[in-house]
C-alpha cells in the first residue's frame, strides 16, 4: 500500500516487447507454436519513488527506456513485471498533439481533449477561454489543428493538460517545440503549480531544465536507471553517457575512466602515464575529491563556505574522465597580474587557461571552459569550436596550452569552473574536469540580490518639476499654430 504522501511508487518495473520480422511471423507462431519472435527488453528492474509536491527530472538518450516509462505510468501501456502505483489524478503530455485530431479544429480538440482527461462538457465550458487564452490561439482556435504549428501545438495540448487542475503532470519533451517566451510563460506557471503541492515529472534533454526545476533526477540507460540523485550532480553521468558509454558497457570495463583531480598535478598526470597498466575488465568507480583534498593542488577551495551551502546545493565535487588521448596537466585561473587565484574581482580581468600533454594524434578537437553556479546552471561557457576556431592537427608527444582572457563581470557568489578537451564531430571527451576549480567573485554590492551578472549598470531617477509639468498640461499654443 503506497503512503499517504507519496505520488508515485515504481518497484521492479520491467517491460518486454516481442520483435517479428515479418507480419506473417506473427500468425505462424500462433499455429505452429514455435517461436518466430526475439524479445527485446525496454526497461529492467526500474525502482523509484516520487512524494507529493516534488519535481523528478528524467534523462537519458534516444532509446534509453523513458516514454516506454511514462506510457506505463500513465496507464497506456501495461508492465511485464513489477509495481506502478498512482496516487491522485494524473495529466500526460507524453506526445505531441496525443489524443488530438488533426483533421478537427482546435476548440473540437480542447473539448475531445478534456474529456479524455475526465472532464465534463459544462466543466470545459467553464475553463475554455481561460485553456484558450493560455494557448494564446484566440485567432486560430476554429482552424483545423493540422494547420497549427508544432509550436501552437504544444502550447494547445499544454493548455488542455493543465485545464483539469491534475495532482501529478507529467511531461515527455512537449515544450522543447515552444518558443522562448511561451516556454518561459509555462516555467512560470509550473513552479506556481508546484509551490500549490502539484508533482511534477518532467522528461528533458535539457540539463538546465532539470536543474532549475526539479528536485529529483534518474537517469536512464538500456532501460536501467543508471543514476539517481540531486540534479545538480546528474550532469557529468548524462555527459558521460551521451558522448561516453553505455552503461552496459561500464559493467565490462568502459574506456572512459574517470579519475579524481588528486592532491597534486604530478599525481594525475603519473594516473595516466600508468594508464595502459589499468585492467579495464574490472568494474569503474566513480571517484571523487572533497573540498580539502582539491585545495592542496591549488585551488583554494577549503572555506566551509564552498564546502556546504545554507539553500541545500550540492557539496563541491569534481570528476575527471575521458579516453586519455591528450590529458590536462596544468589548469586554473589567473588574474590580471597574470597570478593563480580562486578569488577575483568583479569587473576585473582575468584568463582561464588549461595545459594539455597530447597521448595520441588528433586532428579534430574542441577545447573549452563552462562556468556554472551553486545549482549546476551553466552561466558562462566558451570552446574554440563556439568561435569558429581552425585548430591545429596535435601530434603525440607536444603540449598545448588553451587560454581565454575575459573580464570577470559575473556578480558576488560562488562558482564552478569546468574544464576539457572533446573530439569535435562526436563530442567524446579527450580529457574533462568537471568542477576543476572552485571560485568566488566579490566587488562591488548594489545589484539585484539573484544576479548573475554584473553589467556595471547605475540606476537613475529624473523627475520633472511640478510646475514645469503644469505649464506643459495648460500651456495654450502660440497665436500662429491656433
Amino acid at each position: 500500500m503506497v503512503q499517504k504522501n507519496m505520488a508515485i511508487s515504481v518497484r521492479g518495473l520491467c517491460k518486454t516487447f516481442k520483435i517479428y520480422s515479418r507480419p506473417g511471423d506473427i500468425m505462424m507462431e500462433a499455429l505452429t507454436g514455435k517461436q518466430r519472435h526475439t524479445v527485446f527488453e525496454a526497461l529492467h528492474g526500474i525502482d523509484f519513488k516520487v512524494e507529493r509536491g516534488h519535481s523528478v527530472g528524467i534523462m537519458g538518450r534516444n532509446g534509453a527506456g523513458k516514454s516506454t516509462l511514462l506510457k506505463i505510468i500513465t496507464g497506456a501501456l501495461s508492465q511485464s513485471e513489477g509495481e506502478v502505483i498512482v496516487n491522485g489524478s494524473v495529466a500526460a503530455i507524453l506526445e505531441l498533439g496525443t489524443g488530438f485530431h488533426p483533421e478537427y479544429t482546435g476548440r473540437d480538440n480542447v473539448y475531445m481533449g478534456g474529456m479524455c482527461l475526465g472532464m465534463s462538457r459544462r466543466q470545459i465550458d467553464h475553463k475554455f477561454d481561460e485553456i484558450v487564452a493560455f494557448a494564446e490561439l484566440e485567432d486560430f482556435i476554429d482552424q483545423p489543428f493540422r494547420t497549427y504549428s508544432s509550436g501552437m501545438q504544444a502550447r494547445l495540448t499544454f493548455s488542455v493538460a493543465l485545464a483539469p487542475d491534475p495532482d501529478i503532470l507529467i511531461i515527455d519533451e512537449a515544450l522543447s517545440v515552444g518558443d522562448a517566451r511561451f516556454q518561459q510563460k509555462c516555467y512560470a506557471h509550473m513552479h506556481k503549480l508546484r509551490d500549490m503541492g502539484k508533482t511534477f515529472l518532467l522528461v528533458s534533454h535539457d540539463e538546465g531544465a532539470i536543474v532549475s526545476f526539479c528536485d529529483q533526477a534518474i537517469i536512464l540507460d538500456g532501460g536501467r536507471v543508471v543514476f539517481q540523485g540531486k540534479p545538480q550532480e546528474a550532469g557529468w553521468t548524462y555527459q558521460k553517457l551521451l558522448f561516453g558509454t553505455s552503461a552496459k558497457d561500464d559493467e565490462k570495463g568502459a574506456d572512459v575512466i574517470p579519475s579524481a583531480v588528486n592532491s597534486s598535478v604530478e599525481a594525475a598526470e603519473a594516473e595516466y602515464q600508468g594508464a595502459d597498466r589499468i585492467d579495464t575488465d574490472q568494474p569503474v568507480e566513480e571517484l571523487t575529491v572533497s573540498a580539502e583534498e582539491k585545495s592542496a593542488s591549488g585551488s583554494e577551495t577549503g572555506t566551509e563556505e564552498n564546502k556546504t551551502d545554507e539553500q541545500g546545493v550540492i557539496d563541491v565535487q569534481s570528476l575527471r574522465y575521458g579516453t586519455k588521448r591528450a590529458v590536462i596537466t596544468d589548469f586554473g585561473i589567473r588574474n590580471q597580474e597574470g597570478e593563480k587565484c580562486t578569488r577575483l574581482i568583479s569587473g576585473q580581468p582575468c584568463s582561464f587557461f588549461m595545459t594539455l600533454r597530447i597521448n595520441e594524434a588528433i586532428e579534430g578537437w574542441s577545447g573549452g571552459f563552462a562556468i556554472k553556479d551553486r545549482r549546476g546552471l551553466i552561466v558562462f561557457g566558451i570552446t574554440s569550436l563556439s568561435q569558429n576556431m581552425k585548430v591545429p592537427t596535435l601530434t603525440a608527444g607536444e603540449e598545448i596550452t588553451c587560454q581565454s582572457d575575459c573580464v570577470m563581470w559575473l556578480a558576488e557568489g560562488t562558482y564552478f569552473l569546468t574544464i576539457g578537451l572533446a573530439e569535435g564531430e562526436s563530442g567524446a571527451k579527450i580529457d574533462f574536469i568537471e568542477n576543476a576549480v572552485v571560485f568566488n567573485v566579490v566587488g562591488p554590492g548594489g545589484i539585484f540580490t539573484t544576479s548573475y551578472v554584473n553589467l556595471a549598470a547605475d540606476f537613475q531617477i529624473r523627475m520633472r518639476e511640478k510646475n514645469s509639468i503644469a505649464n506643459a498640461i495648460t500651456e495654450e499654443p502660440d497665436d500662429e499654430n491656433k
